[in-house]
């Protein structure tokens, strides 16, 4: 069982049932390189005092959110109807994405991330902000830059965040 993680093998998006907890229909997508970033802030403190006491009696904790970042590479119509809402229309045999009169804040996803270490991060409820973000010039790529909040899966047996060790050999 490796200690060391490194890397991110293979990315997949999936359906969130809140009945179970459970994800399915899980499909690989393309991550741009090293985009992902996976953040838990230190918790906040408040400290409470008694007067004329300069340290305090009580200290509480507010517990931080956990959020992933990453960038869809993949910018087709379809891809850009999946992840920002809105329709794709083809006509002849050309796919054109039309953007949502409204904008998409965020969507219900699963997220699973299989590490080069062979490790499985899962992440059963999130709600996943998308946006389209590209320069036009000749060096970079046009994106769909993600916002990913973990979020609780409503079932006290399912853990919101789970990280898989890799099997043994």
């Amino acid at each position: 069982m490796p200690k060391y993680q490194y890397g991110c093998a293979k990315v997949e998006m999936g359906v969130f049932d809140p009945v179970t907890g459970l994800s399915s229909g899980w499909k690989e997508v393309d991550i741009y390189q090293n985009t992902i970033v996976v953040e838990e802030p230190e918790a906040s403190r408040t400290d409470h005092f008694k007067q004329g006491d300069p340290n305090p009696k009580v200290s509480r904790f507010a517990p931080a959110v956990t959020t992933i970042t990453q960038s869809i590479m993949d910018v087709s119509a379809e891809s850009k109807t999946e992840h920002l809402g809105g329709t794709k229309t083809t006509v002849g045999g050309v796919d054109t994405w039309n953007a949502p009169k409204k904008r998409v804040s965020s969507k219900v996803r699963s997220w699973r991330y299989t590490l080069e270490d062979g490790s499985i991060i899962t992440v059963p409820h999130t709600d996943t902000a998308s946006r389209n973000s590209f320069s036009l010039n000749d060096t970079d790529l046009a994106m769909i830059p993600q916002t990913i909040v973990v979020k609780s899966t409503g079932v006290e047996s399912v853990s919101d965040f789970q990280w898989a060790d890799a099997p043994e050999d």
